[in-house]
C-alpha cells in the first residue's frame, strides 16, 4: 500500500509499506492493506511503516489525522 506523509513545511514524501502503526489517543492503531476506510486523529507518538517487517519510515508526532482506505494512507502531520 502507499503511505503519503504530509508535512506543514516541507514536501510530501510517499513510501510503499506493508503495515503502519500510528499513534491515536487510546493506544496505537495498525493498518494493513485492506484495511476499512477511516479517518483518525492521531496524537503524540511514533509512526512506524514496515515493508516485509523491515522499516522503511519511522517519525516522532505530535499529532495530526490519517485518511486510510484499503490500499493508500494519507498521514498529515504537526
Amino acid at each position: 500500500m502507499i503511505l503519503r506523509i504530509v508535512f506543514p513545511d516541507q514536501p510530501a514524501a510517499e513510501y510503499e509499506c506493508d503495515s503502519l502503526h500510528l499513534p491515536i489517543e487510546d493506544g496505537d492503531m495498525g493498518v494493513r492493506k485492506g484495511h476499512m476506510p477511516c479517518i483518525a486523529a492521531l496524537s503524540k507518538g511514533r509512526v512506524l511503516a514496515l515493508m516485509n517487517e523491515s522499516e522503511v519510515y519511522s517519525a516522532e508526532i505530535t499529532g495530526g489525522f490519517a485518511e486510510i482506505s484499503a490500499d493508500r494512507i494519507n498521514v498529515c502531520i504537526r
